[in-house]
């Protein structure tokens, strides 16, 4: 701002900020992105302090017109004691905007509103719901500029600078800012999305973007899991894996990981695929196989999405949102096992057999459990046709699994071989030898007759 005011420079300051405010807000109503978005997205918000933003500078370039300078300036003055503090005014807006922004923002870079209209921009569910097809995206884009250039807290400081003019110093408003390290997602390769913020420009970026991604929340996350809500109905939430192991960091298990790493570059590749269980002893790495092979694949569109067995009759709701992305999903069933006749075992066997909901071609379960039989029986008969028909029932279900990789436990001698490579993986190579026989006494003293990869890494983190 110029620090000598005059008539001709206030007025150009005015016609700055209204000007572009006034466009954007425009551009939104033709699109109709409030009535789409709703009152809780942070675009809104930031609409609604536009909107205010606008309509202030509007009565102080008016008033300042009929009123000259002296009427401008005593305007001012009620408007910094009064009319922005009050509910609804200029800072409730501007704090209601900044916090749903902050809870929304993608953490892409230092700017939470850029990655704001990154992750929207990216999302191709809006333009959808927009009714605009891949030759009429350019409006919502354009938008997109200008906003990514007209940041709600900078046309807010403009609007304090004016009015600083005849009431002093004032309070800053808080910073559009948080210390968040940037996501390792698909949508990390947008951060540069505005730079030019040219809408050909960034459109082209985007049309490259989604040849291999949807955009949205399939598009911030690699995991995800599928949970019910206080109102028991199932739903997507965004998961980041607090622990994981290279698939190149596991020991011992190089023939089933080899075929499973096919089995998923076939699915991958839209190539025939079929269904994985893994099954063996306890502790062994199959739930880590499967983590180690979301990191290995999510930057080729894999993503991993766990259920548990009670929401197994709520998958039609996740197919519908799966079927038609660009992704493709593993379906990760975790220490997986029915008893007969429970209705998680009929919910997932009508779906294997062909429902109305048929499975989407993006989707590929993966399964664990300690055994192979994944459904309990009792001692059959086989002379007996009822019996026969349970047994067959019970079988059917792990019969839908084409790839079936078994995870032994190690022989005494691979046992040591695991506890050295555990060892050093935790920094601590120079010490196994030592620490062989006080693991041996750990294991005998806890009751572990049969020792795991998990009863090492229980000794190691009480070693510390």
């Amino acid at each position: 701002m110029a620090t000598q005011w005059d008539h001709q420079s206030i007025e150009r300051a005015y016609q700055d900020l209204i000007d572009p405010l006034g466009r954007g807000l425009d551009q939104a109503q033709v699109l109709g992105l409030a009535a789409l978005l709703g009152p809780e997205e942070p675009l809104v918000a930031a609409l609604d302090l536009y909107s205010f933003l606008e309509q202030e500078l509007l009565l102080q370039w008016k008033t300042k017109k009929d009123q000259a300078m002296e009427g401008l300036l005593a305007h001012q003055r009620v408007f910094v004691q009064q009319q922005s503090r009050g509910s609804q005014g200029l800072w409730d807006r501007y704090h209601r905007f900044r916090s749903l922004l902050l809870a929304a923002a993608p953490p892409l870079g230092p700017s939470p509103w850029l990655s704001y209209l990154c992750d929207l921009l990216a999302n191709q569910d809006i333009y959808a719901k927009l009714g605009l097809g891949p030759k009429d995206r350019l409006p919502l884009v354009e938008l997109g500029c200008q906003l990514a250039a007209l940041e709600p807290r900078e046309a807010l400081i403009g609007l304090l600078n004016l009015t600083e003019l005849g009431n002093g110093p004032r309070v800053e408003p808080p910073p559009l800012c948080r210390n968040l390290p940037p996501r390792s997602c698909s949508l990390a390769a947008l951060h540069d999305l505005f730079d030019p913020p040219q809408p050909e420009a960034v459109l082209a970026k985007l049309e490259a973007f989604w040849e291999k991604n949807s955009g949205g929340l399939f598009s911030r996350h690699k995991a995800f899991l599928y949970r019910q809500d206080t109102q028991g109905v199932c739903a997507l939430q965004g998961d980041e894996p607090k622990k994981w192991t290279p698939l190149e960091g596991l020991f011992g298990i190089d023939e089933p990981l080899a075929k499973l790493r096919e089995m998923t570059e076939r699915f991958l590749g839209s190539q025939g695929f079929t269904h994985i269980l893994l099954w063996g002893a306890r502790g062994m790495g199959k739930s880590s196989a499967a983590l180690g092979l979301l990191e290995a694949y999510w930057s080729q569109g894999l993503r991993l999405v766990e259920v548990s067995q009670g929401d197994l009759g709520q998958l039609p709701r996740l197919f519908g949102w799966i079927e038609g992305k660009k992704e493709k999903f593993v379906l990760f069933l975790d220490d997986f096992g029915f008893e007969p006749g429970h209705p998680e075992f009929k919910a997932l066997k009508s779906i294997f057999e062909g429902s109305l909901e048929q499975m989407p071609k993006n989707l590929m379960l993966l399964a664990t459990s300690n055994k192979v039989n994944l459904v309990s029986t009792l001692p059959l008969d086989p002379t007996l046709p009822g019996d026969r028909q349970q047994e067959d029932e019970a079988r059917a279900l792990g019969d839908r699994f084409g790839l079936k990789l078994h995870f032994d436990r190690p022989v005494f001698e691979e046992l040591e071989k695991l506890f050295v490579f555990l060892c050093g993986q935790k920094g601590a190579a120079a010490k196994a030898q030592e620490w062989w026989p006080e693991f041996l006494r750990f294991a005998a003293h806890n009751h572990h007759d049969k020792p795991s990869g998990r009863t090492i890494e229980q000794f190691l983190a009480n070693r510390g």
